[in-house]
């Protein structure tokens, strides 16, 4: 259970790449139309303050007394024509291009908000395991907690020690084989293994090692991994 609670965090990050991902191209066309909309109305803007001055040069240009000065004016005027109708060319193909954004983001909203909702309900399901395995491994080390009091602790030290290795901790001996990991332990082993007098572990697989017909089964577990 602890090596599974263990897990869950790494599992939830990478649900969260994962949609980051996906969504990716999506913010990144939806960052691309708000910078679109926001130069659109600073061109409209412009646009409409040059219209402004353009009727102000036009006004003036009948007021005006002598042809130099009239010729100045007709000159500036016509180039602020010319910029206007820049600007608003460039507006409409700001716009063109806003038009074609919005569609394609349109297009793949529903797909985001799927995958959106999808990835929150995996990470919502995760989180209710990892509290629920929270409680499991809590119960489980109380009820562990119970059942070694009185133990003798450097017993007890080595027995936990190996949990580190595998989750079953323990493992019995078939003649020179570990049945953990099913692989032959030297003789000498086994005969310390059968004196019972200090735990050994299988050089293989580090299992704590003991003869089945020389004991009895204690009913005592570890917390599962």
């Amino acid at each position: 259970m602890k090596l599974e609670l263990d897990r869950i965090p790494a599992k939830i990050k990478e649900i969260e790449q994962d949609l980051a991902v996906f969504r990716g191209e999506f913010d990144a066309l939806s960052v691309q139309l708000a910078n679109s909309q926001k130069s659109c109305r600073e061109m409209e803007a412009d646009v409409a303050q040059s219209v402004e001055i353009l009727k102000e040069r036009e006004t003036k240009l009948y007021m005006i007394k002598t042809n130099k000065e009239y010729q100045a004016a007709v000159t500036e005027i016509a180039e602020r024509r010319r910029h206007d109708k820049e600007l608003e060319k460039q507006t409409l193909a700001l716009m063109a291009e806003i038009e074609a954004l919005e569609a394609q983001v349109k297009e793949r909203e529903p797909a985001v908000a799927a995958r959106t909702e999808e990835a929150h309900q995996e990470k919502s399901a995760l989180e209710a395991k990892a509290t629920e395995l929270k409680n499991k491994v809590e119960a489980a080390e109380q009820a562990w907690q119970q059942k070694t009091v009185g133990l003798d602790q450097e017993l007890l030290k080595d027995f936990e020690e190996a949990t580190q290795f595998q989750s079953d901790a323990l493992s019995y001996l078939e003649g020179n084989n570990c049945q953990g990991c099913f692989m032959n332990v030297p003789p000498q082993l086994v005969i310390e293994v059968m004196r019972m007098e200090r735990l050994l572990r299988c050089p293989n697989c580090q299992r704590l090692l003991f003869v089945q017909d020389l004991v009895e089964d204690p009913g005592i577990a570890p917390p599962t991994e």
